[in-house]
């Protein structure tokens, strides 16, 4: 009897695990992309999701950079303890915690409360949000997090940096911190292409994370990035949700004619003007739109002029000589539009403001 029974209970088993293995095959023969997403989804966990964005929020950190970061240090595990010491989820040195962030954030513990997983991002979000501030861009501030800002500073000095100054990844002689800043970069696109990103927020986007924009996008289409943060100051105050009266829309105040006109089809975009409401798109179409301008134009004050009041208007001023010097360079007191007058010295004084405050 109690064979038969150790019988049907090996049988019973033996069917649920092959229905189980049958019900898996189909799901990944007949919705393979579902599955692999949700495969996906389980690998880049966003685990501690109110602490990461409330903390993030606070000290101007995207939020998909903060969970790589906790992927690469501790695959999310709030206990883990390395062999030099760091605690916790952004496994965090005691010396640093110490010396360098508990005051800053107004903590009195001791680092053991680092095991805690919400002091841990706090504490962890506060110190990569200061290098970030520091440097201006996410690479340097991810090197300085793994190998400290004295290490950063002089392989920048040493000139291991890019055409536009900022630290080159494949020249950093540390192997670690060179695999490390891969790693955290690699795990933000994921994180960003699985979840999107804070540019898909309405509420007032942080300048860090603007400057990395401005960084990728002037780059690409060779536009000053610290021109360019000007303009998102002068035109939002860094609001995304940004709409004007006459229609433009978001962090650089783009109009609907001049998206669908100039930019839509150039970038190959699909996207209505209303997508323009997230700021990351936003900031792309608008640095296009300055390299647009920058082809037809010389001078930071005509692409400026242009950029607000029309490229046909500082075009018609440029030859006329009560505005123009030789035909070349708009002065911009002369500038026959206040609007257009009181736009150009306004960018240009935040302009000369972010080129005291970044290298580039």
């Amino acid at each position: 009897m109690k064979k038969v029974q150790k019988r049907k209970g090996f049988f019973q088993v033996f069917k649920i695990g092959t229905f189980l293995l049958l019900l898996f095959a189909v799901i990944f023969s007949t919705s393979s992309g579902y599955a692999g997403e949700w495969l996906e989804a389980y690998r880049y966990p966003r685990e501690y999701r109110a602490h990461v964005e409330q903390y993030s929020s606070l000290y101007g950190v995207e939020p998909n950079l903060i969970y790589a970061i906790i992927k690469a240090e501790s695959g999310f595990s709030s206990s883990a303890v390395s062999r030099v010491g760091a605690i916790g989820l952004m496994q965090i040195m005691p010396e640093t915690y110490m010396l360098d962030i508990k005051e800053k954030i107004g903590f009195e513990a001791e680092s053991d409360v680092l095991f805690d997983p919400e002091k841990n991002i706090q504490a962890g979000t506060y110190y990569i949000a200061h290098w970030y501030a520091y440097f201006g861009t996410s690479v340097e501030a991810i090197a300085s997090y793994n190998a400290g800002i004295g290490n950063v500073q002089k392989w920048i000095e040493a000139g291991y940096v890019d055409d536009s100054g900022v630290l080159d990844i494949e020249k950093i002689p540390f192997s670690e911190t060179r695999a490390y800043v891969k790693r955290v970069l690699e795990y933000k696109d994921k994180y960003d292409a699985l979840y999107g990103h804070i540019a898909d927020r309405g509420r007032p986007i942080h300048e860090n994370i603007c400057h990395e924009w401005a960084l990728a996008y002037g780059k690409e289409y060779e536009i000053d990035s610290r021109l360019i943060m000007a303009i998102i100051r002068a035109e939002s105050t860094f609001d995304p949700s940004c709409l004007s009266h006459v229609g433009a829309r978001g962090l650089m105040q783009i109009m609907k004619e001049t998206y669908e006109s100039d930019i839509q089809a150039a970038l190959s975009l699909e996207e209505d003007h209303e997508a323009l409401s997230n700021g990351k798109l936003n900031v792309r179409c608008g640095v296009y739109y300055l390299h647009w301008l920058s082809e037809r134009l010389d001078g930071t004050e005509q692409i400026v002029a242009a950029y607000n009041g029309g490229i046909g208007n500082v075009k018609r001023w440029l030859k006329d000589s009560r505005y123009s010097a030789d035909g070349e360079v708009l002065i911009v007191e002369n500038i026959p539009s206040d609007g257009v007058k009181t736009y150009v010295k306004r960018v240009m004084t935040y302009y000369k403001e972010y080129c005291t405050r970044y290298r580039r």
